[in-house]
């Protein structure tokens, strides 16, 4: 035979809240840009709502020499700044979030000189990770500038395919080692 039910007990304690989690996740992409030697440009723009990021930038690069002989190494330098132009970026480096917040050094890629056999003769694969802390909401622009060491060449450039801006609010940036 079986007894008379109990008394129900008391309610436990609230347990500790949990971390919040990922809040958003911005993207820009864009179509195909290309950059004359000799010239700068934005490959992507966009306005950034206050926050910590965590950036991934990628782009497919093609160079081109136009079928001509290239004298000497070509360089591709980038900037994630607040300013719009390559010569801004240089000379206000406070503006600069990406290589290196304030930096006024650019991230590099060089192209070899090759022989003219193709229109379109080195293929590079760019990608790069960062993180960013916006104090406001800030317009950012990828800004990239084409040149030579030993001349400039009209007939030379850089075709980015493909890129792209991938940003991931985050509460906390914390660094793994």
């Amino acid at each position: 035979e079986q007894g008379d039910a109990g008394t129900n007990g008391t309610n436990g304690t609230d347990g500790v809240d949990g971390v919040n989690g990922i809040s958003k996740v911005l993207v820009a992409s864009g179509n195909q840009v290309s950059i004359n030697q000799g010239s700068e440009g934005v490959i992507l723009s966009a306005t950034v709502p206050a926050g910590k990021y965590a950036m991934d930038l990628s782009a497919s690069l093609s160079y081109s020499n136009g079928m001509t002989s290239m004298p000497g190494q070509s360089h591709f330098n980038c900037f994630v700044s607040e300013v719009n132009t390559y010569s801004g970026a240089v000379g206000n480096a406070i503006s600069n979030y990406w290589p290196e917040g304030g930096s006024s050094s650019p991230f590099r890629i060089t192209f070899e000189a090759q022989p003219a056999f193709d229109a379109e003769i080195m293929r590079r694969s760019f990608a790069n990770s960062s993180t960013l802390t916006l104090i406001t909401e800030t317009n950012l622009n990828w800004i990239c500038r084409h040149y030579s060491e030993i001349t400039d060449d009209s007939n030379e450039k850089v075709f980015i395919r493909y890129p792209r801006i991938v940003l991931i609010a985050v509460d906390e940036i914390v660094s793994l080692n």
